[in-house]
């Protein structure tokens, strides 16, 4: 119930002190509904302690401990909760068993607040089964015993019980034989513990393996035989056994199935099995025929000085020999077959088919056809060994020949060094016959060589030099010296004019080793002139000439005709244009420059250096009424004409006007700059224009208020 005396309440204690207690049983609190249940077991030297947590209050709880030696078990409701070793005795069994408390000096404390029913004392040790069966009295005691038996044994108990494979559970009751005072009841069973059927080892036959020599490629196979009785190698206790073999004698193995394992099998009357295993293995002995190589050819031998280098002939006095081989895959050279080699090979000669052993020409083949001339086609057709026939089809063309001819073509020589350039080939008899003969353009003659057949040689000879001059004009710019003919540089000063000229080991060919000779050159340099031209060019402002826009003087490169540079220097002005704005009054039915409505006008002309005169007229329409309107209207609309002379001028310059109503007129003289440098009024006709600079000059008239006219002249 409820914790009234405080945190711990004590359910039993043996002792009167925490030095002297021989065990304590208490109950401490967790929370206001939880507690935890704590024992301890005291020995002179140890503490024994059990806790059984969250346990909860107004709730009935069977408690059981058990001390047995070298162990204490505690029980809750009849099940084990724990088990603790103590393998010495507990102290202080003299002291009195105090329930509901415990004595703390002379004082009881820790009052149980609780109830406690159906308490139980036992002296003698009790057995799990005990513990159980004291939470449940109602039960009868059990004992359950089970025997372990093969299925050809039995046990028999008492006068009639007998346990075996047939009866494998019984029972028997014995009133009151429990130390609890209730009925035992003793159940039996029956536990098969049969062995196995035995093997014996020494018994089993090796393994077997069957082989089969292959003489070429055809299928391997074979039968595997043997003889085994299972019942000698097999035994069982109850010497009644059932045998069975996965495979039976003979059997036929071959490439595809090559291993087998055959099982033996012995089972008992008790369903127990044991076996062991027989492995069956065919071996495939390779065929000993000598395998075909991959790439057969042959090659042919014979002395280097037999062969025409540039026909490949061979001599027919030569000794020649075919060696058959093949090209070894990791080397990629070519060997030949070995000694102890049983291969045959076909050969054909122009058609005309042999076969021969390997064996028998390790020395070479000789054919009797390559002593005669003619051209041969010599084939390896195939080769075969004891089981296969190989195509090859390696052929080779010789060429047998009585004769040969070596050309060594045509060589450049200088006629000074005409041994160094011959030939390091030819022969001694070759080369006395060209030095003896040096004018000679083409030599040979015949020999027989050592192989005995006749050498035909020859060679051509040709000078890069002669006697005779070599004659080289040159033509050049200016920006192109110093030039080199040969050895010598030439500069724009030196004269050449069918000029004689020995080089020492100069020429301009050269003979076969590349070398120069001593040659002699008639040498003419002539040399081309530079063009200039002087260009005076105007454009109006605004306008480009070719790529340029403002006055100066530029300097252009070109190429002439004969190659040389072309240069031209343009001096350019920039002409500038005329802008003028004037103010005109009209009566109503006056027209001015062939505008009669009011209004702003733009006119464009031309000014007296050619470009555009552009004049901004703001035309006014007076009013009828007007004083200047009441005479008579003016018009304007008339052809001005003027005329200007001399022109070119270096004193005076004149004009004169076919307007006949004029008044003084305003002049200006206006320079290319469009500056004006001389301003006058005038109506004689004439200017003085002596002080003025040379050079280009515009004329400007101006009368009546509203004309102008421009005129261009030059002042020299």
């Amino acid at each position: 119930e409820d914790f009234e005396n405080g945190p711990i309440e004590t359910l039993f204690s043996k002792g009167d002190s925490e030095d002297n207690l021989r065990y304590i049983i208490n109950v401490e609190q967790v929370t206001d509904q939880t507690f935890n249940l704590v024992a301890r077991f005291y020995t002179e030297s140890n503490v024994i302690s059990f806790i059984k947590p969250n346990m909860e209050l107004e709730k009935w709880y069977d408690i059981t401990f058990v001390k047995d030696e070298g162990l204490i078990s505690m029980y809750h409701d009849g099940v084990l909760f724990s088990e603790e070793v103590s393998l010495t005795a507990l102290r202080g069994n003299e002291y009195d068993f105090i329930m509901g408390s415990y004595f703390e000096g002379s004082e009881k404390a820790q009052f149980y607040n609780g109830r406690i029913n159906d308490f139980k004392y036992w002296k003698q040790k009790l057995s799990g089964q005990d513990v159980l069966f004291l939470h449940f009295p109602e039960k009868e005691f059990e004992v359950k015993q089970e025997f372990f038996l093969t299925c050809c044994e039995q046990m028999v108990i008492g006068e009639d019980i007998t346990i075996d494979i047939n009866n494998p559970l019984d029972s028997l009751i014995v009133p009151n034989a429990s130390p609890t005072g209730y009925d035992s009841t003793y159940i039996y069973g029956f536990i098969q513990n049969d062995p196995s059927p035995t093997v014996n080892e020494s018994m089993i036959p090796d393994d077997i393996v069957v082989s089969y020599q292959q003489l070429c490629q055809e299928f391997c196979e074979a039968s595997a035989t043997w003889n085994i009785s299972p019942e000698e190698i097999f035994s069982d206790n109850c010497n009644a056994l059932e045998f069975s073999q996965s495979h039976f004698s003979p059997v036929l193995l071959d490439e595809n199935i090559s291993f087998i394992e055959v099982v033996y099998t012995a089972s008992d009357d008790c369903g127990q099995k044991n076996s062991f295993t027989l492995n069956l293995e065919l071996e495939c002995l390779p065929s000993e025929a000598v395998t075909i190589p991959e790439q057969n050819e042959f090659i042919t031998e014979v002395n280097a000085s037999c062969v025409d280098v540039e026909t490949d002939a061979i001599c027919k006095f030569s000794d020649i020999k075919l060696f058959p081989g093949f090209i070894n895959e990791a080397s990629q050279l070519f060997e030949a077959y070995g000694e102890s080699s049983t291969l045959i090979l076909s050969l054909s000669v122009n058609g005309a088919s042999r076969q021969v052993e390997i064996s028998e020409i390790l020395e070479g083949i000789e054919l009797p056809e390559l002593k005669e001339e003619g051209s041969y086609q010599v084939c390896f057709e195939s080769i075969s060994n004891e089981c296969q026939t190989n195509d090859v089809n390696f052929c080779k063309s010789i060429i047998i020949t009585g004769s040969s001819s070596i050309d060594h073509g045509t060589i450049v020589a200088c006629p000074s060094s005409l041994e160094e350039t011959l030939p390091q080939d030819i022969s001694n008899d070759l080369k006395t016959l060209i030095l003896n003969n040096p004018l000679e353009t083409r030599i040979e003659i015949s020999y027989e060589d050592d192989c005995s057949c006749i050498v035909q040689e020859g060679i051509k000879i040709e000078f890069a030099t002669d006697e005779s001059p070599e004659e080289v004009v040159l033509e050049a710019c200016p920006d192109e010296f110093p030039l080199t003919v040969l050895d010598l540089e030439i500069m724009e000063s030196d004269v050449y004019e069918q000029t004689l000229l020995y080089f020492d080991n100069a020429s301009y060919s050269s003979d076969a080793n590349g070398s120069a000779c001593d040659s002699f050159v008639l040498l003419t340099v002539i040399k081309k002139p530079i063009f200039e031209e002087f260009v005076n060019a105007e454009i109006c402002e605004g306008e480009v000439f070719e790529t340029y826009a403002e006055t100066g003087q530029y300097e252009d490169v070109f190429v002439a005709e004969n190659g040389c540079d072309s240069i031209r220097i343009l001096s350019l002005e920039i002409l500038p244009k005329s802008y003028e704005d004037i103010f005109v009054e009209i009566c109503p039915d006056s027209t001015y420059l062939g505008f009669s409505e009011e209004g702003v006008y733009e006119i464009v002309n031309t000014n007296v250096f050619g470009c555009d005169s552009i004049t901004t007229l703001d035309l006014d329409v007076l009013d009828e009424s007007d004083p200047a309107c009441m005479v008579s209207s003016l018009n304007h609309d008339h052809h001005i004409v003027l005329n200007l002379y001399p022109n070119p001028t270096a004193d005076v310059i004149r004009f004169n006007l076919n307007e006949t109503a004029v008044r003084e007129i305003d002049i200006e003289i206006i320079n290319h700059q469009g500056k004006i440098v001389k301003a006058l009024q005038s109506s004689k006709g004439v200017i003085d224009v002596s002080n003025l600079n040379s050079g280009l000059y515009f004329l400007s008239l101006r009368y009546n208020d509203f004309d102008f006219i421009y005129r261009k002249f030059i002042k020299r």
